[in-house]
């Protein structure tokens, strides 16, 4: 599960692919290619039921982080203050994940919302891949042997009211401060993209 707290064209490889451009990243002790990836996290929420289940999509640019103490700004100030340094879930820390931050603090979180999806997107040489893909609370099995590709903590808070005339008006917001992606499977990701023509990372 995820750490939770309330406080343009059809890739003839790849169904779930698009082209577009590409920048270099590299990952701790993790080599780059040379032609390296970029990742970014997709965001889908459903809210509603029956005939008026309404969706919504967002999607935020990913940067290496070395560590979650060089967090800064609003980031920083909601981990801090939901996930104190020596309560902080051990993937935050462990060797064996690389941390990432989105390019946006913060953003509006719809109303009712009865499911959220996650999907890790990849971009190599202009080409989208989603590699992968899951919902918050999903129970997916994680152990020494087997461990998850993917976490993301989530935080979710209400903005300073807003006075409009009479009325002081909040805004539901959700932050998703640290995303960790495990090491090998990024690694794997890699040389896959490099030398298998055939991969499809996950149909979506």
């Amino acid at each position: 599960m995820e750490t939770r707290s309330k406080r343009p064209l059809s890739n003839p490889r790849n169904a779930s692919s698009k082209r577009i451009h590409n920048e270099a990243s590299t990952c701790g002790d993790v080599k780059p290619l040379h032609d390296a990836i970029e990742l970014s996290l997709m965001i889908k929420w459903t809210s509603g039921t029956g005939t008026g289940v309404k969706t919504k999509v967002s999607r935020l640019s990913l940067k290496e982080l070395e560590n979650v103490n060089k967090l800064g700004g609003l980031a920083k100030g909601l981990m801090d203050r939901a996930f104190p340094e020596d309560t902080r879930p051990s993937y935050i820390t462990n060797d064996q994940y690389c941390r990432w931050t989105p390019d946006e603090s913060c953003l509006s979180y719809p109303l009712d919302v009865t499911k959220t999806e996650f999907k890790l997107i990849a971009l190599y040489q202009g080409w989208e891949y989603v590699v992968v893909c899951h919902e918050l609370g999903q129970d997916l099995h994680d152990s020494e042997s087997s461990p998850r590709k993917l976490f993301v903590t989530v935080i979710e808070f209400e903005s300073v009211a807003v006075v409009l005339g009479n009325l002081g008006i909040r805004v539901s917001l959700v932050a998703y401060p640290v995303v960790c992606v495990q090491k090998a499977f990024l690694e794997d990701l890699r040389i896959q993209l490099r030398i298998n023509p055939d991969y499809k990372g996950i149909l979506s």
